[in-house]
């Protein structure tokens, strides 16, 4: 068990928060591990304790999109800081199920499920009679909806490995007497159907055949007529398959509003690994967005330009903008105007990419996600990734005055990042992680990146630095300790 789950089941005891794990538990093992979500009810009138609990040991409060939103459920985010585990909580004060895609039918027995609940492996759960039952039930609601069956379907396996435990133990019999005393509109007869059909022999036709029934018999605990469910049904999976298709799944977003965090450092340095990690460590549960400010994407303006750079690169290496800064910094050889010209062009391009990149970053943030970006540009002329073009050392004619102008104006609109990583590393390491890269740079490009680094400023931000000197495990939890704090 995870020691920040453990921590809220024993604050939970002794503050005399009556709550259950109320479903899935044949895999409770794997829930307080950190291994999918932990789904707890809790009695409603205990709402504001365990709040205040949630609160004092971090946990998030967590906003899902409207479209998927159901009253009465609420989605709290922990870290456990021993494994860096991201802990999941739904949390419910009325009984709501029927499906995935719709919470259609509220069961109005939360006081009988926690007055019969016991212990299992230290956390309170439902009976077992009680939870076959729910389960049953639940079941028989995603079968009797044709929008639901494939996603139920999706999950057979595992339900049927929890329906086997659930019987385990003779609990079909007492089962049976809770449906007389909670139930009374569903008959017996019924149930065993709905039984039979959930077994590994049952047919798909009888489960839905059953579930169909079941929810005539259960009308009354809905909250949709039939025909405007499925139509709200339809419509959220269409938006879920295609908010799939394009790399967007539906993810909770804090509800304190999203997050722009940086990562920037000199070459080579780990910042690419750690946004990547960062990027696989959120996303499984927020909705995250890593990008390159170092090399945004093309815009229709510079899509030419960019093309071209690499067979430039290739062709003239002198005219290459680490090479400009060198022999303009050193006096060593001859910088010529028209290299000076492309070296401007070059450096406004990229102002231009890095400025359109950073405000849908920016929509994104407002949106409530939490976009990662890989370097980062600040308002230090001159610094990595920011304004290049100093009109007091560059030239003072007026084309180049009004580059420097428009892309410092640019920069300007950039807004600044809520948290900034700043790496360090030595050279000796940057040359040996360069040369494990997939797309090495050459030696003397790192060497005149870490030469000409200097840490950029950042107005409002929360600057930390860290040394990625060590193992990569040691930094990621330093960084997802930061990420944690500023939500």
């Amino acid at each position: 068990m995870l020691e920040l789950i453990q921590q809220l089941f024993e604050c939970l005891d002794a503050k005399r928060v009556e709550y259950c794990h109320w479903k899935s538990n044949a895999f409770l093992g794997e829930a307080v591990r950190g291994i999918g979500d932990l789904d707890l009810l809790v009695r409603r009138e205990h709402g504001d304790r365990f709040e205040a609990l949630a609160s004092a040991l971090h946990f998030k409060q967590m906003a899902v999109p409207r479209w998927r939103s159901a009253a009465s459920v609420f989605h709290y985010l922990g870290l456990d800081l021993g494994s860096g585990q991201l802990v999941h909580l739904h949390v419910y004060f009325r009984l709501l199920t029927g499906g995935s895609l719709v919470k259609s039918c509220r069961i109005p027995l939360e006081h009988l499920v926690l007055e019969g609940r016991r212990r299992l492996d230290g956390v309170w759960v439902p009976a077992k009679d009680t939870e076959l039952l729910l389960f049953v039930v639940r079941k028989m609601l995603e079968y009797s909806s044709p929008t639901e069956v494939p996603l139920a379907l999706r999950e057979s396996q595992r339900a049927v490995a929890e329906f086997e435990w659930l019987l385990s133990g003779g609990t079909l019999s007492r089962t049976e007497i809770l449906l007389d005393r909670w139930f009374p509109q569903i008959d017996r007869a019924l149930f065993q159907r709905a039984t039979a059909a959930l077994m590994p022999s049952g047919s798909l036709v009888d489960r839905c055949l059953s579930g169909v029934m079941m929810r005539w018999r259960l009308r009354d605990c809905m909250q949709q007529r039939v025909l405007l469910l499925e139509m709200v049904r339809a419509a959220r999976l269409i938006r879920w398959v295609i908010l799939r298709g394009l790399g967007r799944p539906p993810r909770v977003t804090p509800v304190r509003g999203g997050a722009l965090i940086a990562v920037i450092g000199p070459e080579a340095s780990g910042k690419s690994t750690l946004v990547r990690e960062l990027n696989t460590w959120l996303a499984e549960h927020v909705s995250t967005f890593a990008i390159h400010a170092g090399r945004p994407p093309s815009t229709f303006l510079t899509l030419l330009p960019d093309l071209l750079l690499p067979f430039l690169r290739r062709a003239l290496p002198r005219y290459r903008s680490h090479q400009v800064e060198t022999d303009r910094q050193t006096g060593v050889g001859t910088v010529s105007r028209t290299r000076l010209i492309l070296y401007a062009v070059r450096a406004v391009i990229l102002a231009l990419s890095r400025q359109r990149l950073l405000a849908r970053a920016e929509r994104m943030v407002a949106g409530g996600a939490l976009v990662i970006s890989d370097r980062f540009p600040s308002a230090t002329v001159g610094a990595t990734d920011s304004a290049q073009l100093d009109p007091m050392t560059l030239s003072d004619t007026v084309p180049f005055r009004r580059l420097s102008m428009f892309e410092q104006r640019l920069y300007r609109r950039i807004q600044t990042p809520d948290v900034v990583f700043c790496l360090k590393s030595s050279l000796a390491t940057a040359i040996e992680r360069n040369a494990s890269r997939d797309n090495d740079e050459p030696d003397g490009y790192v060497r005149h990146r870490h030469a000409h680094w200097t840490s950029p400023q950042f107005r409002s931000s929360r600057v930390l630095e860290l040394n990625s000197e060590g193992p990569l495990a040691d930094t990621l939890l330093s960084a997802k300790q930061a990420v944690w704090e500023c939500l």
